[in-house]
Order: C-alpha cells, then sequence, then structure tokens
C-alpha cells in the first residue's frame, strides 16, 4: 500500500504543483501594475469592463504591432471605402500579434480589476480591445518599471484610448 501512496504522492505533485502562501522577502519586492478598467459610452454611465484581457507588451515591439493596423486597415477600407474611418480597424490580428509577443496577461474581474506581478525591470505597453455595437478600439498605455517602482497604478478608461471607432446607431 506505501508504494502507491507514494506514487499518488508524486504524480499529484507534478499535475498539482504545490502553491506557497507565506509572505516572502521576494514576494513583497515583486513590481506590479494593477488598476481598475471602465468605460463610459453615454455621458455619466461609467460601467467596469469585467472580463476584459490585457496583455503587457515590451515596447520594442509596439512598431510592429502598428504596421500590422496600418497594413490590415489599408487591405481592408481600400476594398470598400476608405472615408469609413476606423470601421475597418482589425482587432483581432493587432490582438493576436499583441497576445503573442506579451510578457504576461490578466484578465479583469467583475468590478474591473486587473493586476500584473513579478515584471521585470523595462518599457511596456497595456494592450486590450474593446468592441461592442456602439464602439471598437484598443489601449497600447506606455509603462516604464524601474528598480524603484513598487506597484503602479495605472486605470483603463476613455482618456487613454489609442484609437476607437464610435459607431454610428440609429
Amino acid at each position: 500500500m506505501r508504494p502507491l501512496a507514494f506514487v499518488l504522492l508524486v504524480v499529484t505533485s507534478l499535475i498539482y504543483p504545490s502553491i506557497s502562501y507565506a509572505e516572502t522577502p521576494e514576494a513583497q519586492e515583486a513590481l506590479s501594475i494593477q488598476g481598475i478598467a471602465t468605460i463610459e459610452l453615454k455621458i455619466g454611465n461609467k460601467q467596469y469592463l469585467k472580463g476584459l484581457e490585457l496583455a503587457l507588451i515590451p515596447e520594442a515591439v509596439v512598431p510592429k504591432l502598428k504596421e500590422i493596423r496600418n497594413t490590415r486597415w489599408l487591405e481592408e477600407a481600400s476594398r470598400f471605402n476608405f472615408g469609413a474611418g476606423y470601421y475597418y480597424l482589425d482587432l483581432n490580428s493587432i490582438g493576436y500579434f499583441a497576445v503573442k509577443n506579451a510578457i504576461t496577461r490578466s484578465k479583469t474581474n467583475a468590478k474591473g480589476a486587473y493586476q500584473f506581478t513579478n515584471i521585470p525591470e523595462g518599457n511596456y505597453r497595456i494592450y486590450g480591445q474593446y468592441k461592442s455595437r456602439y464602439a471598437s478600439g484598443y489601449w497600447l498605455i506606455p509603462v516604464e518599471i524601474t528598480k524603484e517602482s513598487k506597484t503602479i497604478r495605472i486605470d483603463i478608461n476613455n482618456e487613454n484610448f489609442e484609437e476607437i471607432y464610435n459607431r454610428d446607431v440609429r
């Protein structure tokens, strides 16, 4: 019976690694970013963005992300109507690239709260996208992590959208 119990313990340990809840000095010194994500589609009607997926991407990949954005927009807009503004903004291509190059990801909870933890020093952008029947757009918020940084608070909202297209709903 003992060999079976040992095998189960080893297999369980491999599948479900132990989680330490003890506060370590390293955990206390971890660099993190946190904030609340909201959107205001109508004046005075602010909503929490629950379930918003966010990616923390290195600053070095931003030029390629913008190149993808421009290329895909030109392809789509030229086929239909250049006067359509950002209606043809391809969030899927931009989002795929951002997630593929992310150093870490986060998802907002029911109150719009998010957090990135254990971030190495460097320059990054917080990428997130929003799409509804009323508007679509994305965030590309710059953030610098230094040795002196502990917890940086960055709220995600209408004011720091990189680009947004408001759809004319009639």
